[in-house]
């Protein structure tokens, strides 16, 4: 099986036309269905004027159009930039320009949001709404201007005479901590998310003896990098995709009881929710084989409490835990084998060095950079800089991330060097909240660190500055803006003096440990 072809091709070679692939409202998609709209999408953008190495936006959540958008631009050698649908009007506006999109796929709600940057734009707006592609008794009526519906693509021709595209192509746009916590956007090819996928199921498959009827509930969204090549690229290639818009876990629990579901890809707060609902045990359980954790640590005792429901449920599911980056197109490791405390074994075709400043792989046990070699990764980021960086043996991805391994081979993580932090399993960027904080009159001095607000992660900005509720009200506002909403701060605190460092930078590891040692 050739990975070195576009992710459309891959999994045309992959997969059967009969092959049930998507469930959406209770109704279910055949491959046939979604490549035939795929094709006819495809050729719509083509006559709208997007050509091999364009971008298109998908600001959208997990439904059908989003999964079809996505293949038809690759199709084409498109490049998809698939952004959080509510993300800060400031970010897409950034976006926008940065990549000079010539089509927006996007929902109602969140067309409303960027309106006044769409309205400047030239972009054409594809307006996706729920029922605008299964489940309509008669065709909606068409959109004036700028604005087109997601069903008027899928009206047009189906012609296949498309620009050929390469596996060394870039396919899709992934935004990211860039190793160092600085924002970066990751160029992905084709081949290194077809590998991805293939070397996913490649580790799990002599495990979970994976069924082409086999069913993951996609909770994790595509812009998240394990959303996008596992709920979506792996599972189109090997089983099918039941498709939750936005995670709840009363949600999550209705599909489970609805639908005989073998995978589930969540973050640990993902899983601490499910697992705090007493309807989360039981016979709808028994066909679950693996539940994927990844994005951020996980709590250990709710590990177990999820281990020990699906062994009474009557099954063989357990919990596993993996890790990854967007630089490497996704899952790096992932433990199979249920050692406590461990992110596991390398999946096939990536090696993992734990390395010292010098680059050099440290002793069995001892703490360093965890960094990543890939044969076939070319990964860079938008801007053209490499994602990998020249060591004595070859090429590694430094991930900004410590970790340690085992005489068996399994790894740790240890901790983050690079400051950034995970909430809800999205990248947020505290030197971003401090600097928008910084610029509110009053405020001298800010830190962000993470904290946990009736049990789930969040922001806690300690702001040196007279307490004041208007300071507060204008640093909510300020830091409202360009930002994702997990970066809002949810607590503020106001300190005579920010303690700093001998460099006389703001202490941050001081009030991260202070903040834990409060919440734990």
């Amino acid at each position: 099986m050739t990975t070195n072809v576009s992710m459309t091709e891959f999994l045309r070679n992959s997969v059967s036309e009969d092959d049930e692939k998507i469930v959406f409202n209770g109704k279910t998609l055949t491959a046939k269905r979604i490549f035939d709209d795929v094709d006819a999408v495809s050729a719509s953008l083509v006559r709208l004027g997007v050509k091999k190495g364009d971008c298109v936006i998908l600001a959208l959540p997990s439904v059908p159009q989003m999964i079809v958008a996505l293949y038809a631009a690759n199709q084409i050698g498109a490049v998809a930039d698939v952004l959080h649908p509510r993300c800060k009007i400031g970010a897409f506006e950034k976006t926008l320009a940065e990549t000079k999109a010539k089509i927006v796929f996007t929902n109602r709600t969140t067309r409303k949001a960027f309106e006044s940057v769409l309205r400047r734009s030239e972009a054409k707006i594809v307006l996706c709404e729920k029922n605008d592609y299964i489940g309509r008794k008669s065709k909606p009526k068409k959109r004036k201007g700028n604005t087109l519906r997601f069903s008027e693509l899928t009206e047009g021709k189906k012609e296949k005479d498309f620009a050929e595209t390469k596996g060394s192509d870039v396919a899709v746009y992934l935004h990211s901590s860039g190793t160092t916590g600085t924002p970066k956007t990751v160029a992905l090819t084709n081949e290194e998310l077809n590998r991805s996928a293939k070397n996913v199921y490649d580790a799990v498959n002599p495990y979970a003896h994976i069924q082409k009827d086999d069913a993951m509930i996609m909770t994790l969204p595509a812009f998240h990098s394990f959303g996008l090549s596992i709920c979506v690229h792996l599972m189109f290639f090997c089983g099918k995709i039941i498709l939750l818009p936005k995670f709840s876990a009363k949600g999550t629990v209705k599909l489970l009881k609805k639908h005989k579901t073998a995978f589930l890809a969540l973050t640990p707060n993902m899983l601490r929710r499910l697992v705090e609902r007493k309807d989360f045990r039981g016979e709808k359980l028994k066909s679950v084989k693996h539940i994927y954790v990844g994005g951020d640590s996980i709590n250990e005792e709710i590990k177990k409490e999820a281990d020990k429901r699906l062994q009474e449920s009557g099954g063989n599911g357990k919990v596993c835990v993996g890790y990854g980056l967007s630089e490497a197109a996704g899952v790096v490791s992932i433990d199979l084998d249920g050692k406590t405390g461990s992110i596991g074994k390398p999946v096939p075709n990536v090696k993992v060095v734990i390395a010292d400043e010098d680059g050099r792989e440290t002793p069995v046990g001892e703490t360093g950079m965890i960094e990543i070699e890939i044969p076939y990764n070319t990964a860079r980021y938008a801007d053209g800089k490499e994602v990998s960086e020249e060591r004595k043996d070859g090429k590694r991805i430094i991930t900004g991330d410590l970790g340690r391994k085992d005489e068996e081979g399994n790894l740790y993580f240890v901790g983050r060097e690079k400051r950034v932090l995970k909430i809800g399993g999205v990248n947020v960027f505290p030197q971003e909240v401090e600097e928008r904080a910084e610029k509110v009159k009053g405020v001298k001095k800010a830190c962000a660190v993470r904290t946990k607000v009736n049990g789930k992660p969040a922001i806690k900005l300690f702001v040196q500055g007279k307490k004041s509720g208007k300071v507060k009200k204008r640093i909510l506002q300020e830091t409202a803006n360009d930002i994702l909403p997990y970066a809002s701060p949810k607590e503020i605190e106001f300190v005579k003096e920010i303690k700093r460092t001998a460099l006389g930078k703001a202490d941050y590891r001081w009030y991260e440990q202070k903040e834990n040692n409060v919440t734990k």
